[in-house]
Parts: C-alpha cells; sequence; structure tokens
C-alpha cells in the first residue's frame, strides 16, 4: 500500500496537492458497491480493498484514504456521520431531508494550523464547496478579474475603446436601425404607419433635449410654423401631426377612409423621419418662436 501511495504522487509537490492526487486516484482505482464485502477470513480489508478486490462500501475508501495518507506523513482520521445529498435539497424549506441510507463515512486530514479539513474519496459524494460572503466574494472576483486583465491588457485597451465609441455612438447607431427598420418594414395599415414615424420623431426631440410634456398637444409643443417658417420640415412636421390626430381621434370601422391618399401618407411619413433628426431638434427649439431656421440636407 505504501507503495502505491508513492505511485500516486510520484511528482507532485508535497502539501496540499499531494492529498488531492490521493483522493483522486482512489476515485478512479476502486469501484463503489454498498453490496460488496470483505473475503471470508481477511484479516487486512483495507488491502485487501486496495489490492484485490478495487470494490466495496465507503467505510473501505475513507479508510483506505486515510491508511495511504498516513503513509505519506500526513495526519488523517476516519469520520462518520450523515450526507446530505444536493439533489434533495427543498429550497422552499431550505431543509435536506436525510435516511438511514444517507449515513456516510469520509476522511479528513490535519492542516498545520491544527483545523481538519474534510476530504471525499468515495466515487459519487461530493463536499459542499465553502461559503463565501459577499465581501470575500467580491474580493475573489476582483481578483481573477485583475489577473485577467493583466494576461489580456491589449484586448482590454481595445475592448474599452471599442465600448466607448459605441456608447458615444449608441443613438446614432440605434436611430439608424430605426430608420432602416422603418424604410424596409411596411405596415398593412396607415394608421400604424404614421405612428411609427410620430414615435421616431418624438424620440429624437427628447434625445435633442425637448420631451414632449404630458398633456400636451403635439400641435402646441412642436409649434412648427414658429420656428420652421414654411419650409419643408416645417411642413412635413405639419402634415405628420395632422395625420397622428387622425390615426388617434377618427374612428376606425369599416368603410372609414384617411383624409389623404395612402401613397401620400407614406410620403408624408418618410419626409418627417428624413427631416426632423436629433440636430434639426436642437438648432430649431434652441431658436426663439419666429425665427426661421433654413432647411438643412440631412
Amino acid at each position: 500500500m505504501a507503495e502505491l501511495a508513492r505511485t500516486w504522487v510520484a511528482g507532485v509537490p508535497q502539501g496540499w496537492a499531494q492529498v488531492e492526487a490521493v483522493v483522486s486516484n482512489l476515485r478512479g482505482h476502486s469501484v463503489h458497491d454498498r453490496l460488496a464485502t470483505a473475503a471470508p477470513g481477511s484479516i487486512d480489508v483495507v488491502a485487501d480493498f486496495l489490492l484485490g478486490s478495487r470494490r466495496g462500501p465507503d467505510y473501505l475508501f475513507a479508510s483506505a484514504a486515510v491508511v495511504i495518507l498516513r503513509s505519506l506523513g500526513y495526519p488523517a482520521r476516519l469520520v462518520s456521520g450523515l450526507y446530505a445529498a444536493p439533489d434533495r435539497y427543498d429550497p422552499r424549506t431550505r431543509h435536506t431531508p436525510v435516511t438511514s441510507e444517507d449515513v456516510h463515512v469520509w476522511a479528513e486530514v490535519r492542516l498545520p494550523n491544527g483545523h481538519w479539513i474534510a476530504v471525499e474519496p468515495t466515487p459519487g459524494y461530493e463536499l459542499l464547496p465553502p461559503a463565501f460572503s459577499w465581501s470575500e466574494l467580491s474580493v475573489k472576483v476582483l481578483n481573477r478579474l485583475g489577473l485577467w486583465a493583466k494576461q489580456h491588457g491589449n484586448f482590454l485597451l481595445i475592448a474599452i475603446t471599442l465600448l466607448a465609441g459605441l456608447f458615444g455612438w449608441r443613438r446614432s447607431l440605434f436611430d439608424g436601425l430605426g430608420v432602416v427598420a422603418f424604410a424596409l418594414l411596411p405596415d398593412r395599415e396607415p394608421r400604424h404607419r404614421v405612428m411609427r414615424a410620430l414615435m421616431m420623431v418624438e424620440r429624437r426631440a427628447r434625445w435633442a433635449g425637448h420631451p414632449r410634456p404630458p398633456g400636451l398637444t403635439l400641435m402646441r409643443w412642436y409649434h412648427p410654423g414658429d420656428h420652421d417658417g414654411s419650409g419643408e420640415p416645417g411642413a412635413s412636421l405639419r402634415k405628420l401631426i395632422v395625420l397622428a390626430n387622425w390615426a388617434v381621434h377618427a374612428p376606425d370601422r369599416p368603410g372609414s377612409r384617411a383624409p389623404i391618399q395612402r401613397s401620400e401618407i407614406e410620403r408624408v411619413c418618410h419626409r418627417a423621419v428624413r427631416c426632423w433628426t436629433v440636430d434639426r431638434f436642437r438648432v430649431t427649439f434652441a431658436s426663439p418662436p419666429g425665427t426661421v431656421v433654413a432647411p438643412r440636407e440631412q
């Protein structure tokens, strides 16, 4: 058994690494069999288990672990108790039921500071992970992130630069995707088309710092005639507001007709979406009422 122990830890540095090597090799060396028994007349059941049958219940795995660890100079002892199976844990009651079949034997190793640490050599049984506090978990995560950042400094710098660029241009990207979706995804109902165009225009107004207050009508807040004169931007927004009032308030029943032809509704929506960008809202609403702002190419 001592020779087997030396074989399992060959090339492994002394300390906890050897303890883990013994446990790992033992779990793969023999088969866990609750019904297996020692041969009649056996005078060393652990030796028979390790060097002969290689099959047995948990107490033989634990006993073998203790014998092997002691042969390597590690203080070890046998421990018995109850095994709380993780698959039977009830999160509602926060309890795990145990029965007589959960009686279990495992091993413990004593550290130089006198603390006993459990080891689980029997296949099919697992030790519960340590319960860390939030502060301990935070320190572990930060340490791992710091180590990863040291190993991937260049990649991290590029990723931060790209994320910063995306954050700075997020609204432009989102707005561009919205324009593409508006152009490529038609609406079966003219009312839906009008409301989609209005939602895009109002979203741009919010991004420009001029959100429409609740309870204020579209015409009273945007008042395109006061700001943009009679140019195309002002006319397109005025027509869109008229269509929006129709889409929201006009009766929607079979046979009801739109105030203008469907093709004209489509043109009005596209003009409003094309003209009333975030920049135009910033420039237009920064001007006092009555100031004529020359239309710009968007």
